[in-house]
């Protein structure tokens, strides 16, 4: 008698082993589907946020322009002829309008055909690149120049294959030179046919800025 009732037991493990299977599936496929129903919910929220206005980036107009903040850049666009430039810098008009520039009211500060953009080589350039890159761009871009980088001295590997060119150069050679010096004093000046651009740290991408912005006749000096 007892073989036979260990025998039905045994017998009813299998049947037990799929209710719990089926039973685990269920709850899996429930667990999934609310997971999808509360991303989707989220999804729903979430476009009804920027349809509705919700999600606001910074903006503002300067001299009939209007300027947007996204992703840490500031967004316009500038038109010439038929063509419409989208511009993106990381200093907008009112956030570098504070950088003092010095030019004589006779000096052009307007970019010409060839433009030799010159820095002191040395470590830790990463402002000084990311100034030279925006000018660069803008340059070739909205204003048909030819950037040509430079050094102002021959110091670095990086500059053994660079043109040297220096603000002096200018007074020898009919050339155009952009020199992005690094130095506490944030400004702009003029100096013949060389424009310096200066400061230390963001304060030299700011002062680049400025001067792009002024290229584009946004900022008006």
């Amino acid at each position: 008698m007892d073989n036979e009732q260990e025998n039905s037991k045994e017998k009813e493990t299998p049947d037990e082993e799929i209710i719990d299977k089926k039973t685990e599936k269920k709850q899996n496929k429930a667990f999934l589907i609310a997971i999808v129903a509360i991303i989707t919910i989220l999804a729903i929220l979430f476009s009804l946020r920027i349809l509705l206005g919700e999600e606001k980036y910074p903006e503002y107009t300067y001299n009939g322009f209007s300027f947007i903040k996204i992703a840490g850049l500031w967004h316009t666009d500038w038109q010439s002829g038929d063509e419409l430039y989208k511009i993106h810098l990381r200093f907008g008009p009112k956030e570098s309008e504070d950088v003092p520039v010095y030019i004589n009211e006779n000096t052009d500060i307007n970019p010409s055909a060839d433009t030799y953009i010159t820095f002191d080589p040395g470590e830790n350039k990463a402002y000084v690149a990311l100034a030279s890159t925006e000018l660069a761009l803008s340059l070739s871009r909205a204003f048909g120049t030819n950037p040509i980088a430079a050094c102002s001295n021959n110091e670095s590997y990086a500059c053994s294959t660079r043109p040297i060119v220096t603000c002096e150069s200018t007074q020898y050679n009919n050339i155009s030179v952009i020199y992005i010096k690094e130095d506490d004093e944030n400004k702009i000046t003029m100096d013949g046919n060389c424009l310096i651009i200066q400061g230390r740290g963001e304060d030299i991408v700011k002062a680049a800025d400025k001067v792009i912005w002024i290229w584009y006749g946004i900022i008006k000096e």
